[in-house]
Formats: C-alpha cells, sequence, structure tokens
C-alpha cells in the first residue's frame, strides 16, 4: 500500500526511535516529541479514556467519541517509534486522523464493534470509510496501525483512500486583496505614530513621576491624563522589574483595589499606555499580514522567521535586502524575498521595526527560559512535562519576530503561531467588514477571504505582470521545482484565460491563412495580444513604420511598464524602448539588424565602465535577454556578423552610443 506520509517524508531520514523521559506520572499515553524546532505534547488519553464534545467547540469540532484503551495502547509504542520526532502540525494532523476513524468505529459498532487492533476489517471498515467519504489524508492512522500488526504478525491491511481531485479555485480580486494592504498599511502607519508620540510624551515628562505628583490614585483627580498614564505605566514596569505589567499588577502597584472603578483616570489610561510600548495580538496579526502581502509567503513560512538570521545584503544592489527563512515542508530549503530598504513599510523595514520594538519582551523570555533550564539542571526529577513544555515554547517565542502583550493573561508576553490562525482569520474577516463600510455596495470585498489567498493572489499578480510567464511565477513562488506551481495557477480565472487566449490564437491564425495565404508570427502574436491589427498598421510595420530604436514593434507604446519606465509621464510614448526586457515587445523577422546593433552597443558599454558599476545596473539582463532573442531566432552565424558589423561602426565612431533613458547604473 502507499506510504501516507510519503510526501512529508520524500528525501528526508525516518524519524528515530524516540523514548522521552519527560512522560506525566509514568503516563505511556503521553509524550513530548523531540523535534528540533517545533516539539509537541501527544495526549492519547482521550482515545482509551473517551471524549466528550466540549461545549464552546470550534465549527470544525466533528463530535466527541468513546474510549478505546486496548488498541489505544496497542498503537501507542509505534506512535512514538514513528512520530516521536515529528513536528506539532504532524501530531495535530495525526489525533485529527485518529478521531475521524475512532468516530466511524462508533457510528458502525453495530456491524462490527473495533476494541483491538485485529478487530479492524480490511473489507468491512475500508468500504464504510469510503461510504463516509473519508480521503487519502485520514491514511497516517492506517500507517500506525499497519505497524502495530506488522509486531503482532499479521498482514497490513490495504485499505486505499482516494486523494481529492485538484480543484480549480477562485482567486481573489485583486483589487481587493489591494484594498487590504491599503488599510493594512493605515493601521502600521497609526501604529508607528501612537509609538513615535508616546516616546515624545516619556521624552517631554521625563522629570515627572507619580510618587513626587502628590496625587493619591484613590482619589480621582481630573489634571491626571493619557499623558501620565503613559508614565506612570513605564514607572511601573521600571519599579517591578518587568517589561510589561497586566492590569491586575499595575492597579496593585498603584495601591488600589482590582474592582474599583475602570473609570479613574490612574486606570482608564491603561489600555493606551500599553499600546504606545508594545503591540497588541491583534496589531501583531497585522504586521504579519502586510509582511505577507508584500512577500508572497505562506504563513508558517513566516511564522518560522528567525530574528537572529533573517537577512543578508543584496549581492550586487545595497537599495534591497535579502529575507529568508527556512521551509520545514521543504526539506529545510529557504524562501528569499528581495525586499528594498528605502520604504519604511518595505517587508524588510516591517521585521526590522517589530524586533526591534519588542527586543524588551525578547529579553524578559530569555530571563525567564535561564531560570527554567537552571532549575531542570539543578533537580531534573522535578522538571516535569509542562516544564519541557513551556521551555520549548519560550525557545519559540524568543526566535520569533511577532511577540507581542496579552495584559489579561498570567503570561502576558506571547507570539503568533499556528493555534491562534483561527482567530486571525476572524480578525481579517473583521478588517474586511470595516473596508466594506467605506465600499461600494456593488464592489464589497468577500468576507470569506483567508489568510493563504495573499499568497496566491501575489504569485498570480506577478505571473500577469511577466506577461504570463512562468518561470516568474516559480520564483516569486518560492518552489524547488516548477511541479508545485501548479496548484497556485489552477485557478479558474486563470483557465478562463488559458481558454480564451487558445482561441484566440487559432481564430487569429485561420484569418491570417484566409486572408494572406501566410502567416507572420509577430502579427500573429499582436492579433493575439490585442484582438486585431489594422491594415494600416500592417503596412506602417512592413515600412519599418511605429518601429522602436531596436528594431521591434510595441503593443502599448504608451503605457511602457513601471519597472522598467518608473518617471514614465502618462499619454506620452516610451522614452526608455529597451525592448529585450520589455513584455511589450513585438519580434519581426527583420529585426535581427536592429537588436544585433543594440547587443554591440552594450558590449561596448562593458568594455568602457567598471565592472562594479556594469554588474550593479541593469545593463547584463538586457545583455542577457538581447542575446536570447537573437540567437533564439535567426542562424548563429548571421547574427555573430551582424554584432560583429556594429561594433566596428562604434568603434570607428560612425555609430554613436545612445544613452537610453532607465539606463541606472550603480
Amino acid at each position: 500500500m502507499t506510504e501516507s506520509i510519503r510526501k512529508k517524508n520524500k528525501a528526508r531520514h525516518t524519524p528515530t526511535l524516540t523514548i522521552l523521559a519527560c512522560e506525566a506520572d509514568g503516563n505511556s499515553l503521553r509524550f513530548i516529541s523531540t523535534h528540533a524546532t517545533k516539539p509537541s505534547l501527544f495526549d492519547a488519553t482521550a482515545f482509551a479514556e473517551g471524549r466528550t464534545l466540549p461545549e464552546r467547540a470550534h465549527a470544525w469540532d466533528k463530535g466527541g467519541h468513546s474510549g478505546r484503551p486496548r488498541l489505544t495502547a496497542a498503537l501507542m509504542p509505534h506512535i512514538r517509534s514513528r512520530y516521536g520526532a515529528a513536528p506539532q502540525k504532524t501530531l495535530i494532523h495525526l489525533i485529527s486522523a485518529m478521531r475521524a476513524w475512532w468516530r466511524l468505529f462508533d457510528k458502525y459498532t453495530d456491524i462490527k464493534p473495533v476494541e483491538d487492533i485485529e478487530d479492524i476489517d480490511e473489507f468491512v471498515h475500508g468500504a464504510l470509510a469510503l461510504k463516509e467519504g473519508f480521503t487519502h489524508g485520514t491514511s497516517i492512522f492506517l500507517v500506525v496501525l499497519n505497524d502495530a500488526r506488522k509486531t503482532r504478525k499479521q498482514h497490513p491491511l490495504d485499505i486505499r483512500l482516494p486523494r481529492p481531485s485538484p480543484q480549480h479555485t477562485s482567486l481573489p480580486d485583486q483589487k481587493h486583496i489591494n484594498a487590504i494592504a491599503i488599510a493594512l498599511t493605515r493601521k502600521i502607519r497609526e501604529m508607528f505614530l501612537m509609538w513615535k508620540q508616546a516616546d515624545e510624551i516619556i521624552a517631554e515628562m521625563s522629570g515627572w513621576h507619580i510618587a513626587s505628583s502628590g496625587w493619591t490614585p484613590g482619589h480621582w483627580h481630573g489634571a491626571f491624563n493619557e499623558r501620565h498614564a503613559h508614565c506612570a505605566y513605564r514607572q511601573a514596569c521600571t519599579e517591578l522589574g518587568n517589561p510589561v505589567v497586566r492590569r491586575d499588577q499595575y492597579v496593585a502597584w498603584l495601591g488600589l483595589q482590582n474592582t474599583e472603578n475602570y473609570n479613574n483616570p490612574f486606570v482608564a489610561g491603561f489600555p493606551a499606555a500599553v499600546s504606545g510600548l508594545y503591540p497588541n495580538r491583534k496589531q501583531s496579526a497585522h504586521f504579519l499580514y502586510l509582511f505577507l502581502c508584500k512577500t508572497g509567503w505562506n504563513l508558517q513560512t513566516a511564522l518560522d522567521i528567525d530574528v537572529d538570521d533573517y537577512w543578508r545584503p543584496h549581492p550586487t544592489n545595497k537599495s534591497f535586502a535579502i529575507i529568508y527563512a527556512v521551509k520545514d515542508r521543504a526539506n529545510g530549503e529557504y524562501q528569499r524575498a528581495a525586499s528594498e530598504v528605502k520604504p519604511k513599510l518595505s517587508a524588510y523595514n516591517l521585521l526590522v521595526a517589530v524586533i526591534a520594538r519588542t527586543e524588551p519582551l525578547r529579553e524578559q523570555l530569555k530571563t525567564e527560559l535561564n531560570q527554567l533550564e537552571r532549575l531542570k539542571e539543578d533537580n531534573p526529577d522535578a522538571a516535569n512535562e509542562e516544564t519541557h513544555l513551556k521551555i520549548n515554547e519560550l525557545k519559540r517565542c524568543i526566535k520569533s519576530p511577532w511577540l507581542h502583550v496579552i495584559t489579561k493573561e498570567s503570561s502576558p508576553i506571547s507570539a503568533l503561531n499556528n493555534r491562534v490562525v483561527y482567530e486571525s482569520e476572524q480578525r481579517l474577516s473583521t478588517l474586511i467588514f470595516e473596508i466594506n463600510t467605506q465600499r461600494n455596495k456593488d464592489d464589497q470585498i468577500d468576507s470569506s477571504i483567508k489568510i493563504g489567498d495573499f499568497r496566491d493572489a501575489y504569485i498570480s499578480a506577478q505571473y500577469r505582470r511577466s506577461n504570463y510567464s512562468w518561470i516568474v511565477a516559480h520564483l516569486a513562488a518560492g518552489h524547488k521545482n516548477i511541479q508545485s506551481l501548479v496548484h497556485y495557477l489552477r485557478k479558474r480565472q486563470w483557465k478562463a484565460h488559458g481558454e480564451r487566449t487558445m482561441y484566440g490564437f487559432t481564430k487569429a491564425l485561420w484569418d491570417e491563412i484566409r486572408a494572406t495565404n501566410a502567416v507572420d508570427p509577430a502579427i500573429l502574436h499582436a492579433l493575439v495580444q490585442r484582438g486585431e491589427v489594422t491594415e494600416e498598421q500592417r503596412k506602417r510595420w512592413a515600412a519599418h513604420k511605429d518601429r522602436t530604436r531596436v528594431g521591434t514593434g510595441c503593443k502599448d507604446f504608451k503605457n511602457p511598464p513601471k519597472s522598467l519606465a518608473p518617471e514614465h509621464m502618462p499619454g506620452e510614448g516610451c522614452r526608455i524602448q529597451r525592448c529585450s526586457l520589455c513584455p511589450n515587445a513585438v519580434i519581426f523577422e527583420d529585426s535581427m539588424d536592429a537588436l544585433a546593433r543594440r547587443l554591440a552597443q552594450l558590449h561596448t558599454i562593458k568594455e568602457n565602465i567598471p565592472l562594479p558599476s556594469w554588474y550593479g545596473s541593469s545593463w547584463p539582463n538586457e545583455t542577457e535577454s538581447t542575446e536570447r532573442i537573437l540567437y533564439e531566432n535567426w542562424d548563429a552565424a548571421s547574427v555573430d556578423s551582424r554584432i560583429s558589423h556594429w561594433k566596428k561602426q562604434v568603434a570607428s565612431a560612425i555609430q554613436t552610443l545612445l544613452a537610453m533613458e532607465g539606463e541606472y547604473a550603480a
């Protein structure tokens, strides 16, 4: 039978046997995995004793189930062996699959009851699983089950569950994603302004202290305002030796009772004081959303950013930085993104700002971690399961850039993780609702947009801007192989686009044959892209009119790409005309000579400027692109001959080098 975890273990070693010494009270139904970065508790108690549906269960919770102690006990050694070093996500997947099978056994107990591994029947339960719509995702349970059966010298069960068939899903409207990004940008700017104003208040009121003010918190003082609240809160943090204090701690520090009226000015300014110092969970989520919009990363990769190792300078362009993080599911491959250094809200500067602001929180967590590790070393027997989990959580939070404060919880410092994804998407829905209140009723943003849609939209936007280049989309996605890109481009919009383009191509092809008894590739390309080519345009192209400096036609002469012409004035013709870099270029059969001339010019430029300036410019890209066009479309000997001819012309000053706008060197 197929291995259900083949995809996750592809090109990896099988997790080693892991027996932990941190079991709670010797309970063999619980263990903590030893994954290097995402260890997690696995608790099978509910499978042995039964589980009831919680009163406030999530919508995705399918319900409780009865207990099967013998079956659970038989599976546990093999769960330990196979998944003892697994990350949290894999263990959650296993628990979900086991719950599904336990509910199946309960539902059909009158047909064939299940108490031990021998009771599970290949034909009966296999057929029932198919009837209930089980898919390959629940096969992770069958892997462990067959491990247990092998130990008892029983044949493996050959229950084959179908993989979900690929579906063409809809892509969110790019305008709506842009609207969300604009709203997030506004919220981040407001947050930065709030921090700046709070810091300025502290600097201006450096001589004020609540202890020397003569004010008694127990008596209301109208003069005590938000400015004093900022100072008082930071004074409380300093005196209590903690970068953040909870509301109850702050109230106690003031000498008040926690039940006193929150309208008391000394207490009412507490939320503003905290927000002026650190991000809360909602604000941290907004940081994360905007980062995802700007990079196109998936959620887990962004959550896995390590603050001690997340960027390096761009190798050739100092105005960019390379951001990176490890993709665990891709066998430790790196996800990278080039981000501008100058814009305040670039992806790079978002990380720099939030990491710098939360550094005091990180130092506090390091102190707590050191205390726990010393306790563990001094008294290993006292280091119970809870201690191990706390140490793992502290290590995770210390590495995370997404630290925030939650002043109503016992541990006020936390970091975004997978457990709050559901809650984060609720916040995204709330944000969309806020945006929709200011939009036209006929142009409302779909409230079902999810965090993963940011990545889909980013990849699709790069795909569209590159004139539907799979290579560019592949680079934007950061995939190791281009086959992984298929999932992101399996959208209804792209399917419809492909069908329209194919229909347009075949129609244009036969129309050209009927009209001219010949097919010019340049004309055919223009027909597919533009829909029509007038007879006047054909004559002008044939007469070498409406050609650019490098001998090509242009699909949209007055709208060059912003990446090539950042200073283009709307309504004017293109002044860049570096057509080998432009998706609007139309290559003709007689374009070779002008392209060879441009390549000769580029070779001459390279010979006459410092190499750092050459490699810091966009000339190497233009050279490579021009060479590719020439050698893919014309005979190499003819191309070399024309390049040699034009080099001689340039050297003899007969042909003058043109300095084209947009040739930006380092």
